[in-house]
């Protein structure tokens, strides 16, 4: 399906709405799948070396221990409880019970590494790490944000997770999907509810997440000719 600039423009600024509601009655087709699969293999990495392991996830009840393993800070407006201190348990991620799941997994591969330093794994030089850790970010950042623009393309909502921030629900993740490496970064990929805001909770329409900021600040765009 090829689509025309003007399509193409219209659909990027969803990518910006970290979607919370899903419609589960609808599917992801297999060569969407093999399309996400094929954009992460191909995705650019530094000197190809390999630093995750990356898990997409249709199990519903797998999707759904994954949510409830996660904590947030909670919405902005309209939560129920806003008079008194959340708790963890208080707050999931909505964004996590998305049609498709995609677990990136940390999974350096220092026997296998290429250049820049690595010297395959065995340099206590902290440099040599630092690069490394620069090096794998970046490769992880490619490959999201690859998804999340063919994903976008093909009409779908996404939303976003970092693992790392929450240690207990970082090991929760990890253990229930059985996972030698630690889970980093998890992007939901799915159906959005039609005309339901994309901040509305799955569960519970009644909490409504925001925005801190509607205009995301920005460095100069420059083209030089």
């Amino acid at each position: 399906m090829l689509r025309t600039i003007k399509e193409i423009r219209a659909a990027l600024p969803s990518a910006n709405n970290n979607q919370r509601n899903w419609d589960l009655s609808k599917s992801i087709p297999d060569e969407h799948l093999q399309l996400f699969k094929q954009v992460v293999y191909d995705s650019p990495r530094y000197e190809n070396n390999t630093y995750y392991n990356v898990h997409f996830i249709l199990n519903r009840e797998l999707i759904e221990k994954i949510y409830n393993c996660s904590s947030g800070s909670g919405p902005t407006t309209s939560h129920p409880k806003m008079g008194g201190m959340l708790t963890d348990d208080d707050v999931k991620e909505p964004q996590l019970l998305a049609n498709l799941l995609v677990v990136f997994e940390n999974n350096i591969d220092h026997g296998n590494f290429i250049g820049g330093g690595a010297d395959s794994g065995k340099t206590p030089d902290m440099t040599n790490a630092l690069k490394v850790s620069d090096d794998r970010l970046l490769a992880m950042g490619n490959a999201t944000g690859m998804l999340v623009a063919y994903a976008t393309q093909l009409g779908y909502k996404t939303g976003y997770n970092i693992c790392d921030h929450n240690d207990e629900s970082k090991w929760n993740i990890k253990h229930i999907m059985e996972i030698s490496g630690d889970p980093y970064y998890i992007l939901a990929i799915g159906h959005g509810n039609e005309g339901v805001d994309h901040g509305r909770d799955h569960n519970n329409n009644s909490i409504k997440y925001g925005k801190n900021r509607r205009v995301m600040p920005l460095g100069k765009i420059k083209v030089w000719e």
